[in-house]
């Protein structure tokens, strides 16, 4: 975590060593330097900007340059478009990506000028079970954050990040999964802990209750079985949003969420091929992000 600062760091001792904590068998970081925070501030004002409703043809000017800045610099696109493709007038006809491609020619998707040092990947099994290998880079992972706070908006929520406190909690229940804890630069040096549910993986049973009570997490991301868990074990704490992925929200446990914790609870649409694709309204319908 290049950006954080001592009181961030004393919040992140404190997420690791609390007394109920569960065992850690992972460190990760956001990687956010000032260059990488001051971009995503843009992309957050850019994302915030009054929408107008999406018409068929081809996509807005900014969309557009994006492509045609990335043309020359990634070699599937050199492959599959080409350079004497005009983008606007063409654009129902430019290929498609598929997963295929990134399961056999991930060396042609990732940008010849990409800094190989601060690039990582994601190893996924999607829905087929088929496992890829998905790049990525610190600025492309924490753009999630931008988007989610567009969709807690869109349900009146704006939650004030603030270092020294957790901002949110990444539950899981699972038979084994990585556990750690971080800060988010890019949400103001706040606390962050992706924990499993699973009582194995904790001190006492119950310890994961006393956990995230303790904290207090201003937001709670998982997915419904996760969140089904968070029930069964009576968990009171008081988020002010709760972000569901993975899979389809059911209407019922959606309506048990909400009354249980008192908060909007938003169906998110997102793969690790593409980021985050869409939320879910009020109404239940889906908008893309």
């Amino acid at each position: 975590n290049p950006l954080i600062t001592p009181k961030a760091a004393g919040h992140l001792r404190d997420l690791k060593e609390h007394a109920d904590a569960p065992k850690w068998n992972y460190t990760c970081g956001d990687r956010i330097t000032r260059e990488d925070l001051a971009a995503l501030e843009d992309f957050r004002a850019q994302v915030f900007e009054p929408r107008r409703a999406r018409q068929p043809g081809p996509p807005e000017a900014p969309v557009l340059r994006n492509l045609a800045g990335a043309l020359p610099r990634v070699e599937w696109l050199r492959r599959r478009i080409g350079p004497r493709v005009n983008l606007e007038r063409d654009w129902d006809a430019l290929p498609t990506m598929t997963r295929e491609d990134l399961a056999r020619d991930m060396g042609w998707i990732v940008p010849d000028d990409m800094d190989l040092g601060r690039c990582f990947v994601y190893e996924t099994s999607g829905t087929t079970g088929h496992e890829v290998l998905v790049p990525n880079s610190a600025r492309g992972a924490n753009a999630y954050k931008p988007l989610l706070e567009l969709a807690m908006a869109r349900h009146g929520v704006k939650p004030r990040f603030a270092e020294g406190a957790c901002g949110s909690m990444l539950v899981c229940a699972q038979a084994f999964t990585i556990a750690y804890a971080s800060v988010h630069a890019v949400w103001s040096n706040a606390g962050h802990a992706k924990v499993n549910l699973n009582i194995s993986e904790w001190p006492r049973v119950s310890s994961p209750r006393r956990y995230i009570e303790h904290f207090q997490p201003l937001v709670l991301a998982g997915d419904p079985v996760s969140f089904a868990e968070l029930l069964r074990q009576e968990i009171h704490a008081r988020p002010q949003a709760m972000l569901s992925t993975a899979m389809q929200l059911p209407p019922v446990l959606k309506q048990k969420l909400e009354q249980h914790f008192r908060c909007p609870v938003i169906d998110t649409y997102s793969a690790n091929e593409t980021g985050l694709v869409a939320y879910a309204c009020r109404k239940g319908s889906f908008h893309v992000l």
